[in-house]
């Protein structure tokens, strides 16, 4: 499988004549309006677009572009940060009015939380057929946190709950051992919280490969997060770093299965903090082995204010994986 980048510029005219479905989510980031900006809305027929009710106050304003630009095509979704329960029942209802009659599906992954991202990953896999195409976008950001430097930066703060995934309950066996694996990301303080919460018997710290950051900067400041959270992890476990491409879902697939294999007999929890689209990699390691349990840290609160800058590029790219083959 391949993932390209592109200008936002280029994106309408790559894409195919007719988005059937198209699915996004608005966000107190600008960046939610980033590829919803780039495509003619006459393209779309039908518009998902999922806002978090318990963050109406951040939200709202872009959930009302998102519906002004998709006009008569635009069905919200109310799902909740908080309550993956809602969010399901929400993305199935939505998933139910649209995903009848095959046709494209467009997915812009941007702005959806880990936890809401992964959900909706696993709806769409038990209800997309094969006479439907996935297409997954991404629109990177310029900057994380842009007046602050390296680990000085932050994106969320605290953390209200950890909680396993729903739908990616994995296989726990009480009487093995547990390897917790975690993508680093920019969030430190919930990777802690994970490794104090889950006591796990092994650690393993994804590290993004140099040159795969979605932008050249953010690659310092990752690298100052990554060697925070490995400090405080070897005061629990033994811990060991691994490397995954953070713009590649198949690489960061591959990484966490072979994690897996290092440790055959253990339980194997992963936490995927890193890009949106390393987190695609984590729910393709889970739909190839059951075994996987993925993790979430909800974070009591977010950078709404200066979470981050909008790019001028995105990462396009087909996810068959998620289409149910045609029985005879």
């Amino acid at each position: 499988m391949s993932i390209n980048r592109y200008t936002l510029t280029q994106l309408d005219s790559i894409l195919p004549g007719r988005i059937n479905v198209f699915i996004g989510c608005a966000s107190y980031e600008a960046r939610c309006l980033s590829i919803p900006s780039a495509l003619d809305p006459q393209k779309v027929g039908v518009a998902l677009i999922a806002h978090n009710k318990n963050l109406v106050k951040h939200v709202g304003a872009n959930a009302e572009k998102l519906a002004g630009r998709f006009g008569t095509a635009c069905i919200p979704v109310e799902i909740d940060s908080g309550n993956p329960l809602q969010t399901a029942d929400a993305i199935a209802h939505g998933l139910s009015k649209s995903c009848r009659n095959g046709g494209t599906y467009f997915v812009d992954i941007t702005t959806f939380t880990h936890e809401s991202l992964l959900i909706l990953l696993k709806l769409l896999k038990e209800r997309v057929t094969a006479s439907c195409k996935v297409l997954i976008g991404y629109a990177g950001a310029a900057d994380y946190d842009p007046n602050r430097k390296g680990a000085t930066k932050w994106l969320s703060s605290g953390v209200a709950d950890v909680r396993s995934v729903l739908g990616y309950a994995g296989q726990i066996l009480p009487s093995r051992k547990s390897h917790l694996v975690i993508l680093v990301g920019f969030e430190h303080e919930r990777a802690a919280k994970l490794i104090e919460t889950f006591e796990p018997s092994r650690i393993s710290l994804g590290h993004g490969m140099a040159g795969t950051a979605t932008n050249a900067k953010h690659q310092a400041a990752t690298d100052s997060f990554h060697k925070l959270v490995f400090d405080m992890a070897a005061r629990y476990a033994p811990v060991e770093s691994f490397e995954f491409s953070c713009s590649d879902p198949w690489d960061s697939k591959r990484a966490i299965l072979e994690r897996m294999k290092a440790y055959p007999d253990c339980n194997v929890t992963v936490a995927p903090m890193n890009t949106k689209l390393s987190t695609v990699g984590c729910a393709l390691a889970a739909l190839e082995d059951e075994r996987v349990q993925v993790c979430y840290a909800q974070a009591m609160r977010y950078n709404y204010e200066s979470y981050s800058v909008p790019g001028d590029s995105c990462y396009l790219f087909e996810l068959p994986e998620l289409i149910t083959p045609k029985t005879e």
